[in-house]
């Protein structure tokens, strides 16, 4: 009898943390090389923006632009380690870390900009996902 009164005393301080904790946002810092003032910027702002929306402000995208938190090479490998969350960084950065992705920026190897496009979402898709996938990184 003693632990069931003792386990509903605890309860609803229990039930209080985690409203409390529920109100609180999860935080996902966001590092890139961009400027502030970049379109690169304000899209990185607007996903953040829809994130928060979407997820009824339980999740939050906080960027630091102008390579704030460390040069892009640093930061991939901060994103690696799980020091860091969220990033954008160029291709030639990523290949840094899986040499595969350099492929993608052979000069002449393609035509165009938009048949590397297609080629990366219609045919290496997967086997991006699963170079990155190696090194701990997310696509």
């Amino acid at each position: 009898m003693k632990r069931l009164i003792l386990s509903l005393s605890v309860l609803p301080m229990v039930l209080a943390a985690g409203q409390a904790l529920a109100q609180t946002p999860v935080e996902f810092k966001f590092a890139s090389a961009a400027p502030p003032t970049s379109p690169w910027a304000r899209q990185i702002n607007r996903t953040a923006e829809q994130v928060l929306e979407a997820t009824n402000g339980a999740v939050k995208i906080v960027p630091f632009f102008g390579s704030q938190l460390g040069g892009e090479n640093d930061t991939i490998a901060q994103i690696a380690r799980g020091r860091l969350e969220m990033g954008s960084f160029t291709a030639n950065s990523v290949a840094l870390q899986v040499p595969e992705m350099s492929l993608l920026q052979l000069p002449l190897y393609f035509d165009s900009r938009v048949q590397r496009d297609c080629v990366l979402d219609k045919h290496l898709r997967q086997v991006t996902i699963d170079a990155l996938a190696k090194k701990g990184l997310r696509f």
